[in-house]
This record gives C-alpha cells, structure tokens and sequence, in this order.
C-alpha cells in the first residue's frame, strides 16, 4: 500500500473534485497573539514505537531545520502514544497555543492508526468519507468497498482541507493530498514521506516577514569558566538574543560551542560582539573543518614559531626533508600503525611534500594526491596496513608497514615480524622528548618499484 503511495507522492496530476483551496488558519487566542512577529509551531509525534524505543525519531529534526529555515519558531514538541483520547487533549492544546500544528504518525489502514479520528475528536467533528480521497482510494487501490483497509485512508474530520504538494525537484504535482483541520497539519510517520510532503508544501508555513539570524562561537574552555560572561550576555541581550551554550568532550578544535539567535541582524551582530570582547583573550578558536589543506602553512608556522613544541616540530621537518632530499618517494617508507604519534608523522611528512616537494617531483600534485589519506587518518584509528590500499600506497609512493610482512620491500624484511627496518637506516623524528616521541622516519634505500 504504501508503495502506491510513494508513486503518487512522485507522480502528477489529479483526479477526482477539486479541492478547495486551504490557507493556513492562525491559532486564535492571546497565546498566538503574545509571540511577537515569528510564527510557531507545535510538533506531535504519534506512535507507541517512538515511547517503546523501537523506532527512533527523526521526523521532529527535520521538521525543526525546515520550518526555522521557513521563518517559524518551533515552541514544542510532543511524542504520545496510538490513543485517541492522548492525542485529542494533546492536538487541542497545541491549536489553540501556535499557530502551526504539524502531526507525525498514525496514518494507515491498521487498528492503531488513529490519528485522522483523534483530530477530529479534538476539534469536536465527525469522521467522514471524503468524496475525493475515495475517488483516490479506488484508483490506486482499486477498491470501492467502504469497509475495507485501504477506505480508512479516506476517513477524515468533516472540515478537512485537501493540500497538494508540489515536487520540488520536478515541478509537478503531488498525486495524493495531505489533510490539514484548521491549524493542524497531518503528516505521514514515515520519514521518507513525512520529508517530501513537508518540502512539496514549504508555501503554507513561509513567513515572509521572519527571518532567523544566527552566529556561532567556539570556546576552547570549560562552561565553568565563561558562566560569567555568558550570564552576563544573556542578562544584556534577553528578549533580542537567544544564547546558547553546548559542551563537546570530542571535539580537537573547542569545548564549548556557543550559539547566538535572533529575528534582528543588528541586535546579533551586537551581542556577537559584545561576547568576543568580554571572553578571556584567546579562548574563542576557530572550527578546523580541513586541516589537510592548510597544512603547509600551519605547521611551519608551529616549526618558526620559537615555542617548546614548535622547536621539536622544526627538528622533525628537518629529518622528513633530509629524507626527501637524499631519497625519491618510491625509496621512502612511513610507517603507521593507527596511533596519534604516527597521525602526527604522517600530517608532516604531508606537510614537508606540499612545502618542498620532492626531487624530480612536482610537491603540490604529490601532497593533494596524499590528502584524501592524510584526511581519513585523522578521522578514524586503523589497524595495521589498513589505510591506504594497496592501490593507493603505490598511487601515492607510501609504503605501509604491516606486521609480519613489509608490502614491496626486500624479501629479507618480509620474515622479520613486527620489524622495522634496521637502525641504521632510520632517523629519530623529533629527538628522543616531547609528544612526537618514538615515532620513526624509516628511509628504505633498497626499495625499488
């Protein structure tokens, strides 16, 4: 059944009566009234599975994202269970609160669909046979008994209105309507559905005159040590500012991400600047989304900035570009195991080929044909050998070491398990101190391809 929907949610046309044309009913009462000049909305998903853990909720995220980005503020959002009556209490008391109701779930042929007949509840109407969707219901179907499954689709509350979406990549029009009762807008609980009935009618919940501004600060401090500040943000701005603040515990780059909201460009970009002077000097960083790019300019810059840890970086450059001096990369082995020392070797070495480039290589085409691996280290801990293949290892001159057999290397090195190559031909990167320690450049002469 739901497969013929899904077709119909793609295909064009429609049949049947016309519907009447629906235009979004403002909730009534001081409640709507009092919210200033946003629209809101109120989100109910409906479905034991969602209360029992069986199934998790996405419909909600979307439905925020989209209708934020439509220029409505979501005010609440509510999971009840397949009950008439808990959906009822909980449908009219968001009508009458927001101005938009959007309903999640409970739309089907079965015993616990029952959202259609608590709306109307809600709204003291009866259930009815709608003449269009059981001209609908008999052409996808090809049903016309009244009591069969499929006609529990067309039962709906006596004041429905009819909305047909429109498919945002083609144009056309949505075959299969959604039912909207006043305020409330019923949406199917499959995300799939939910996702392409909520863009094909984005038109009925557009504000025009609401637009959401927002900025972002990242922190590399505890929240313990900005509650000051941010109290004393929050007391300044309150009414024109939303500010919030989000600890991270995994992220490299910051501890705490810090949010600021508001309908007025002007009263953000104030509040904006009101925190970046008022935080502690250097505690606001930015967020690296590509630290392999830059990664040339960033680590010279640690390697001529003077510092403890910028002078064990600049004797670790030395020594990757010894190597790639006096060897080609064909000659040259990394090796890595997963770690964050050998993460560390390899950003390096990376950074030595894009700032110098080997002999008789070009260094930028060499270093951009590394970064795809240099990125997808950093983002993930890997066994032995693991990154790259062995297609890439060739591609990228890179040898990786694997424990118990060395890929390309002599065959005397293959039998020496858990062996690097002898001392003699390796260098110490970094000295013998620091964080790099114990990381070693192992330059291979005798490997020929």
């Amino acid at each position: 059944m739901w497969g013929v929907l899904r077709a119909a949610l793609r295909a064009t046309g429609r049949v049947g009566w016309p519907a009447a044309p629906c235009r979004p009913m403002a909730a009534s009462g001081p409640a709507a009234e009092a919210r200033g000049s946003a629209n809101t909305a109120g989100i109910i998903i409906i479905g034991d599975e969602i209360l029992k853990g069986y199934t998790q909720d996405t419909n909600s995220f979307f439905m925020c994202r989209r209708l934020r980005a439509l220029g409505v503020s979501v005010a609440r959002i509510s999971v009840v269970p397949d009950d008439v009556e808990a959906i009822a209490s909980e449908v009219a008391a968001f009508a009458a609160r927001f101005t938009f109701v959007l309903t999640s779930g409970g739309i089907g042929p079965t015993h616990d669909d029952v959202t259609f007949e608590a709306v109307a509840k809600a709204f003291g109407e009866s259930v009815i046979l709608h003449p269009e969707l059981v001209a609908l219901v008999h052409k996808f179907f090809g049903k016309t008994e009244v009591q069969c499954p499929e006609m529990k689709l067309a039962r709906v509350p006596e004041s429905s209105c009819l909305n047909y979406g429109t498919d945002r990549h083609t144009g056309n029009t949505f075959k299969y309507p959604l039912v909207s009762v006043r305020n409330v807008y019923i949406f199917p609980g499959i995300p799939a559905l939910m996702e392409r009935a909520l863009d094909g009618l984005a038109h009925l919940f557009q504000s025009k005159q609401t637009h959401f501004h927002s900025r972002t600060i990242y922190v590399a401090s505890d929240e313990m040590f900005i509650t000051p500040v941010l109290d004393w943000a929050d007391a300044t701005f309150r009414g024109r500012v939303s500010l919030g603040s989000y600890p991270d515990w995994t992220s490299n780059y910051y501890r705490v991400k810090l949010t600021l909201d508001s309908e007025s460009e002007q009263d953000l970009e104030e509040a904006y600047c009101f925190l970046m002077r008022e935080l502690p000097p250097g505690i606001a960083v930015p967020l690296v989304t590509d630290c392999v790019s830059p990664a040339a300019v960033e680590v010279y810059g640690l390697a001529e900035s003077g510092s403890a840890l910028g002078q064990k970086v600049a004797a670790a450059l030395r020594t990757i570009e010894e190597a790639l001096d006096r060897y080609s990369l064909v000659q040259l082995c990394v090796g890595f195991n997963g770690g964050k020392d050998c993460t560390a070797l390899l950003h390096l070495v990376h950074a030595a080929v894009q700032r110098t480039g080997p002999t008789g290589t070009s260094g930028s085409s060499c270093a951009s044909s590394l970064s795809p691996t240099v990125s997808s280290m950093t983002r993930a801990t890997r066994p032995w050998g693991a990154w790259p293949t062995h297609g890439r290892t060739q591609h990228y001159a890179i040898l990786m070491l694997r424990a118990g057999r060395a890929t390309g290397l002599p065959t005397s090195w293959k039998m020496r398990k858990k062996s690097a190559p002898p001392a003699s031909e390796g260098h110490t990167l970094g000295g013998s101190t620091g964080m790099l320690l114990g990381v070693t450049l192992n330059k291979v002469a005798a490997c020929q391809h």
